[in-house]
């Protein structure tokens, strides 16, 4: 399951919450003690990160081809 963030309307609590995608966009109470906010979700960066050379410099790049030598 996808893990998604919340924030509190009214304190501004954040939190990670592990939901199955059809209750991504349910809004629920925050957790903070003495708070009667609601938390909704909020977006994110990806959690991964495309970093380095990447497929085209190990060697999938389109290569010229040689010259015919005569």
């Amino acid at each position: 399951m996808p893990i998604y963030s919340f924030r509190c309307s009214l304190c501004g609590f954040v939190d990670d919450v592990i939901a199955p995608t059809e209750k991504r966009d349910k809004k629920f109470p925050c957790d903070e003690e003495g708070c009667i906010g609601v938390m909704e979700r909020v977006f994110d960066a990806p959690a991964f990160h495309l970093k380095g050379g990447g497929w085209f410099k190990d060697g999938y790049e389109k290569k010229n081809p040689k010259p015919k030598e005569e």
